[in-house]
Formats: structure tokens, C-alpha cells, sequence
């Protein structure tokens, strides 16, 4: 029998009910907590699968460089698979990403380049790819372009959700997710859709959840409405959902919840099955004064 290891924690991730919140709205709300993951975000699972698939394939070797273009929740995962897996990484961030995260990211063994934040996620792009064509044999996955991202999404993150639901003995009427990229709703969505035919997927934007989301791997017609919540309505579900039930979830999940809430008004919402992604924890915008 093989002992686990920390990268055999990227997923089976709690699935609960929220039950003062369910009475409130007359609705059944469930969290998917990927919080709770290995690196402590959804993108836990995606990192270590394409840094595996990567080494399995030959394309990187233990030693090799990987080069990416991410924000936090990214960076965090896929500095931990490095250090496992033994790859040099160097990651392209945001000049505005919080100190305490760089410095969490640099222990790691991380090199960080910082990229004007004005140019947003697409100038990091950018300086990643100079960067890659600057290194001999290194590894860009471009993650947020890549399709590989939306499948593993679909194989890991939409399969944990469809299994979730099933133990809990539901068939999930809404679902709903923040956008950046767009990978995460797209595959976990396509699953659900697939197993749960009916279901509605909705997408839900928020700022402060992903300061300048492009939603380029987001396909015409796979998300059945889209909601916008504002900064101030976020951080005020935020501090209810954790004064209410205890549960301290990162921005989306504040702005999926208010999304979630609001949808919920009329009487003939009553009696849904609502499933909520929870891509990271709260504690880690502490920093940010989001529960103050």
C-alpha cells in the first residue's frame, strides 16, 4: 500500500448544507469548499494535474522550468506541485497582488516577476511568454488559455460535484459560479449539464473576486444567465454567510452567494437545489479587511 502524500489532497473537497440560510430563502443552498483543498483553491487540482501530465508525457523533466502568467489561487497551487515535483517555477503576477501572498509564494522556492497591473492578466501573458522563449527547454501551459484547463475541470472538479450531489441524495437545480477565465464554469458546468440535464448554470461577475477577468475560454451557450455583483454586495454576504452559518469563503463565493440570493425572491424559485462553488477560503484576504 502507498502512503498519501500532500498532492493526493488536491480534491474531495467538504460538500455541506447551509441550513439557516436554506430557511431564509426557502431554498436548499450546498457549498462545494474547495478551500478545504491541498493549496487551499480549486486551482489545486489543475496544477498538479498539468504538472503531472506534463512529466508523465516528457515534456518537463524533475528540474525543468515552468514558466506562468496567473493571479494568487494559481500561483499558490502550482508553486506546491513544483516543490513536489521537484520543477523550477516562475511565475508572472500582478504588481497589486497582496504582500503576504508574494512573500507565501517566494518561501516556496518561487521566482516571482511582477507585471504592471494595469495591463491586467493579458501584459502578465505577455511578459510569461517573453520570458518562456527566453529559457531553454522551459514549460509555459498558459493555463489561462489552454483547453486543458476546462477538461481537467470537467474530469475533476464538475465529476466531485456530480458525486457530491449524488451522496447527498439531490439533483441540483442552479449552479452557480464566478468567472476569471472562464475555465472553472465551463467544466464543471459541461459535467453538470451533462449528468443533470436541466440544471441552470449561472455565472456570476464580480471585480474584487477577479480584478479584470477575461472569460476567454467561456463558449456561447453554456451558461444560462449571467450576474453581476458589486464589490459592497460581496463583502456584505460575505460577513453574513460567516455571522450566520460560520463559513468563511473568499470573495466568490460572497458574490455567488448574494447572486444566489437574489435569483431566489419570488415564489417561484422556492424549493431549488442550489449549489454553490466555494473556489477559496476567506482567511486568505484577511489582509484585505474583508470581515471588518
Amino acid at each position: 500500500m502507498t502512503s498519501p502524500e500532500l498532492l493526493d489532497y488536491t480534491g474531495r473537497t467538504p460538500f455541506f448544507f447551509l441550513p439557516r440560510l436554506s430557511r431564509l430563502t426557502g431554498n436548499s443552498l450546498y457549498v462545494k469548499y474547495d478551500g478545504a483543498a491541498m493549496g487551499g483553491s480549486s486551482q489545486c487540482r489543475i496544477a498538479t494535474a498539468i504538472l503531472k501530465k506534463a512529466l508523465e508525457s516528457g515534456r518537463v523533466n524533475p528540474g525543468n522550468c515552468v514558466v506562468e502568467a496567473c493571479r494568487a489561487d494559481m500561483a499558490l497551487a502550482l508553486s506546491q506541485a513544483s516543490t513536489i515535483l521537484d520543477l523550477r517555477l516562475i511565475v508572472v503576477m500582478l504588481s497589486s497582488t497582496p504582500r503576504p501572498i508574494l512573500n507565501l509564494i517566494h518561501a516556496m522556492g518561487t521566482e516571482i516577476v511582477l507585471s504592471e497591473a494595469e495591463g491586467g492578466m493579458k501584459g502578465a501573458r505577455d511578459k510569461a511568454e517573453f520570458i518562456h522563449h527566453d529559457i531553454w527547454n522551459s514549460y509555459w501551459p498558459n493555463i489561462g488559455h489552454s483547453d486543458t484547463a476546462v477538461t481537467l475541470h470537467d474530469e475533476l472538479t464538475g465529476t466531485e460535484l456530480v458525486d457530491d450531489c449524488r451522496s447527498a441524495g439531490i439533483t441540483p437545480d442552479m449552479f452557480f459560479c464566478c468567472m476569471d477565465s472562464g475555465a472553472t464554469i465551463t467544466g464543471a458546468g459541461t459535467c453538470l449539464k451533462r449528468e443533470f440535464p436541466d440544471i441552470i448554470v449561472t455565472g456570476v461577475r464580480c471585480e474584487a473576486a477577479y480584478p479584470g477577468a477575461e472569460q476567454t475560454l467561456l463558449p456561447e451557450g453554456l451558461v444560462d444567465s449571467t450576474i453581476n455583483v458589486s464589490d459592497k454586495d460581496m463583502l456584505k454576504t460575505s460577513r453574513r454567510l460567516l455571522k450566520m452559518e460560520a463559513v468563511c469563503g473568499g470573495p466568490a463565493l460572497g458574490a455567488c452567494l448574494h447572486a444566489a440570493l437574489t435569483s431566489s425572491l419570488g415564489q417561484e424559485s422556492r424549493g431549488k437545489n442550489i449549489i454553490l462553488l466555494c473556489p477559496d477560503n476567506g482567511e486568505r484576504y484577511l489582509h484585505a479587511n474583508m470581515f471588518v
